[in-house]
């Protein structure tokens, strides 16, 4: 007797399901069915640097100035997951700041040897067709070094293009 009311029941209800399809790749183009990078490539939902090229610009007895030119790496804009219809829209410098300071946690290794490194915002420029955002390197409570200091150069749409890091020799 319940039988047939329990599936006259669930009969009147309405079920919908939706697909999603598209030849798209957010970790290199917005994307309408996906925003999260998968790419193992780009690492670590693409905050990872994962190929540059590095040269010294300036090098003292105490200092040495490091320039990484990243050839594949970090895009605010894929690696948010965020949907932009306006390419022309600025980038969101307290956004671009936040995403710049877990590009520094996620290749810690490639900046400093300190282990969790304490990171602090500087600056933050914008610029027409760039954005700068400077942090410094906190050193450590037992020692009196100085401490380290990286500028991280974005284009206009929040991709990393260029990472000049100064290096104290006394700092580890």
């Amino acid at each position: 007797m319940l039988a047939p009311l329990a599936c006259g029941w669930l009969a009147s209800g309405s079920c919908s399901v939706s697909a999603c399809y598209e030849e798209c790749d957010p970790c290199f183009q917005a994307c309408k069915c996906s925003g999260v990078c998968q790419n193992p490539v780009a690492g670590e939902q693409g905050l990872r640097i994962v190929a540059h090229e590095s040269r010294i610009l300036a090098a003292e007895d105490d200092r040495f100035v490091r320039v990484l030119d990243v050839v594949v790496g970090p895009s605010l804009e894929f690696a948010s997951g965020n949907e932009r219809s306006d390419r022309d829209r600025s980038v969101d410098l307290a956004r671009l700041a936040e995403f710049a300071r877990e590009i520094l946690v996620v290749n810690a290794e490639v900046f400093t040897s300190v282990r969790d490194p304490d990171w602090r915002l500087d600056a933050v420029h914008a610029f027409s067709a760039c954005s700068v955002a400077q942090f410094h390197l906190e050193p450590g409570r037992s020692t009196a070094r100085r401490a380290n200091s990286v500028s991280l150069l974005f284009d206009a749409h929040g991709r990393l293009l260029e990472a000049t890091h100064v290096v104290d020799r006394g700092s580890d």
